[in-house]
């Protein structure tokens, strides 16, 4: 799980914060294309599920919880 830090934009990205390895970590994160479609709004102080973490690109994928 993680926190959105502020409201995600029309194109599904934001920044959240993650717990990694004990650590709490801001990554901006990516909504997932299906949610996006759907209409799905994350707003700050949400609580999102993280679906995929790229590491290279210190990126992620959620879903809304």
């Amino acid at each position: 799980e993680a926190v959105a830090q502020n409201r995600f934009d029309a194109n599904g990205r934001g920044i959240v914060n993650v717990s990694v390895d004990g650590q709490m970590v801001r990554l901006l994160a990516y909504l997932e294309p299906q949610e996006l479609q759907n209409g799905v709004v994350i707003a700050a102080g949400d609580t999102v599920v993280v679906t995929a973490i790229d590491e290279a690109r210190n990126t992620c994928r959620v879903t809304k919880l």
